[in-house]
């Protein structure tokens, strides 16, 4: 595609294997969970459904709710009121404000858990970060998510790595696409006869080229958003405003509501949820309602992309008279290019800007690009397979394509026989032990059954967690039918499919077993001939 000389052309080739091997297997377990995180709503709503109807967005009645729990948390926790939906149409609300502590301003505040129809679950004290991610129906969505965002690495060391290696992701795409002399025609080259090898690097191409672009958004949304939280904020703090974090981030995300703060009536929350919903014909996802009780009080809300939008209006309202005051910009104060690329950073990475439809396309994407790392891996190390040099490293990169599904799946079932209070631990756990056992399987046979005994496994594994989901209490396809809960009914079937495909490919992974398999064939072909 672009005349370069065969020097500059090795040159190329050997950036594009040794950046993709080098962080591959953990580019690799990024890009498998990031496909699942694309669905991560739809994940919270099947693993943990309540028994009446789930609605999208935040439920059409909360202010009931609201209202008495504003009446028994601390005066203190009314400063400002975080609201949005959990897993199953459940509602997360923390009453809270900030306080100064040594040096550092941290958040300090109440936890107050609804279900669909306002009744209240449980409440807890909580501080900062630890007010968020705890809450054991949301914990198998989550679980992908933050292994997708940090490789459950604590910060800011996770998102540090992570967006390393969105940018090890950016180097192999960008190589790739110079070095790809014959772009167009591999878009529609799979040769489906003769050598193994050779058809592996057909569809390894193939699936290259025509992800191309998509390779390149998600290396650098990714990046943009690791780099951002772990080094990009802090050190604008530092520049910009001192080193306070507090007023960077009320300077960016608009700050709190000035003026009369004597006591006063609040609005009825419904009533501006509802306007909302008529104003851009969107659903509320998040609601802040900052000065809960006073008479500067105001209400600002987040809605979902509508009418081929790629982002969501913010509204805000006066949380008095319920007036309708302005539509806020994502970041900022006022209107900006600088904010606008900065809100479409989140549609574009994780696809949810269109519903279901955007998001079936970029879960598709994300599988080909996460295909073309593990083949992309394989590939490098079956050139160098004459010898014993790169035997290790090619036994873990096959453990990392085939031991890694299979133990999200594992963990996945783990969060269905957890016992009460401990499901995050007992995931996490299990996680880890089915990483460590099916190491311990690779290490111990040859290079050639890993794919059929990783695939078997993975497969068996995943045709039992629909059963388990129903067994532990989950509805049954009948009930969610009469529910019209088709997406719980939708996933279910792509988890058996998906059971499926793993037992007939380690079927078939015995069978070509049988047939000769030279390593010598890639010798002398260059993956960009």
């Amino acid at each position: 595609m672009f005349p370069i000389s065969q020097h500059t052309n090795k040159t190329l080739l050997a950036i594009h294997g040794w950046s993709g091997i080098s962080l591959g297997i953990l580019l690799y377990a990024i890009l498998v969970t990031g496909v699942l995180a694309v669905f991560a709503d739809e994940i919270g709503d099947w693993s943990a459904p309540l028994p009446s109807p789930v609605e999208q967005g935040l439920p059409v009645k909360l202010n009931d709710s609201l209202r008495l729990a504003a009446a028994t948390v601390a005066p203190d926790y009314l400063t400002d009121v975080a609201v949005f939906r959990m897993s199953g149409g459940r509602v997360f609300s923390y009453f809270h404000d900030h306080f100064k502590q040594a040096d550092k301003t941290i958040a300090k505040g109440t936890v107050v858990i609804f279900d669909n129809e306002g009744r209240e679950i449980r409440r807890r004290d909580a501080i900062d970060t630890e007010a968020f991610g705890q809450e054991p129906e949301s914990a198998l969505s989550e679980f992908f998510v933050d292994l997708h965002v940090r490789l459950h690495v604590p910060n800011p060391w996770g998102f540090l790595l992570t967006g390393v290696l969105g940018m090890a992701m950016m180097v192999a795409t960008i190589s790739g696409l110079v070095m790809h002399r014959h772009l167009l025609r591999e878009l529609f080259t799979l040769r489906r006869k003769g050598q193994p090898v050779l058809s592996k690097r057909d569809s390894h191409a193939a699936a290259a080229s025509w992800s191309l672009p998509f390779c390149f958004l998600l290396a650098f949304t990714g990046s943009f958003f690791s780099f951002a939280g772990s080094f990009g904020l802090p050190a604008l703090a530092m520049v910009a405003f001192g080193g306070d974090m507090e007023r960077m981030e009320e300077e960016i995300l608009g700050g709190s509501p000035e003026g009369d703060t004597s006591a006063s009536h609040m609005v009825d929350v419904d009533l501006v949820l509802q306007d909302a919903r008529n104003r851009s014909a969107g659903v509320p996802t998040f609601l802040e309602i900052q000065g809960w009780g006073q008479a500067n009080a105001q209400i600002a809300m987040n809605l979902l992309p509508q009418n081929d939008a790629l982002t969501g209006p913010v509204y805000v309202y006066d949380g008095v008279s319920g007036d309708f005051v302005r539509e806020k910009p994502a970041l900022g104060k006022t209107a900006s290019a600088g904010g606008s690329l900065v809100s479409l950073m989140a549609p574009l990475h994780f696809g949810f800007f269109a519903g279901v439809a955007s998001k079936a396309v970029w879960f598709a994407l994300g599988a080909a690009v996460a295909y073309v790392t593990f083949t992309g891996m394989t590939l490098w190390l079956t050139r160098r397979r004459i010898g014993d040099h790169f035997k290790h490293l090619e036994k873990s990169v096959y453990w990392a394509g085939y031991g890694f599904p299979c133990a999200l799946a594992a963990a996945s079932l783990a969060f269905f026989v957890s016992p009460p209070g401990t499901v995050h631990d007992v995931m996490m756990t299990v996680f880890l032990a089915t990483l460590a056992l099916t190491l311990a399987q690779c290490w111990m046979t040859d290079v050639q059954k890993i794919a059929r005994r990783m695939l078997g496994q993975t497969g068996a594994l995943l045709l039992l967690l629909p059963a388990i989901r129903m067994l532990s209490g989950g509805p049954s396809w009948f009930d969610a039918a009469e529910q019209a809960f088709y997406s719980l009914i939708a996933i279910d079937t792509m988890i058996l499919i998906g059971a499926l495909v793993c037992l007939m490919l380690s079927f078939n992974s015995l069978k070509s077993q049988k047939r000769e398999f030279s390593p010598a064939a890639l010798v002398n072909t260059s993956l960009v001939e």
